[in-house]
């Protein structure tokens, strides 16, 4: 059995959420109190980012998962919006506050929740009807 090639889009999607785990220990904050004001931040050291990359790239090359299965991860690259050196509104700045914690969250609901649907359905069933073999659905 031939395996498959490393998908481009997987290794893409996995590169946007390790700099945005990267990019998610950082901080950032404003410079003075108008509306166009400038703001500056801290982010970890590079070599996290690198060894967060080669990890990611690691997982890509063994496993190579198919790229629809890593479809939530770009869900990450709006904790990066903040970070851009763009005029962006002021609204992008909530993904640097707690609430890019629910996003991870989101994200990881997004890949267990496939995985456990099936083993939650047939316990739903068991429960509902423990003559399963007499119930039809």
């Amino acid at each position: 059995m031939l395996a498959r090639r490393p998908s481009l889009a997987a290794a893409a999607a996995m590169s946007m959420a390790a700099v945005a785990v990267w990019v998610s220990f950082g901080t950032t904050t404003f410079v003075s109190v108008g509306a166009r004001s400038g703001y500056v931040g801290l982010l970890p050291a590079a070599g996290w980012l690198a060894s967060l990359l080669a990890i990611a790239m690691a997982v890509v090359l063994v496993a190579r998962p198919p790229a629809r299965a890593l479809l939530p991860l770009w869900l990450s690259a709006v904790v990066v919006l903040p970070w851009l050196p763009l005029q962006l509104p002021l609204s992008v700045f909530i993904w640097t506050g707690t609430v890019k914690l629910w996003l991870w969250f989101a994200i990881a609901a997004a890949f267990i929740g496939p995985a456990i649907g099936p083993t939650v359905s047939t316990c739903w069933r068991r429960w509902k009807c423990p003559e399963a073999a007499s119930c039809r659905y």
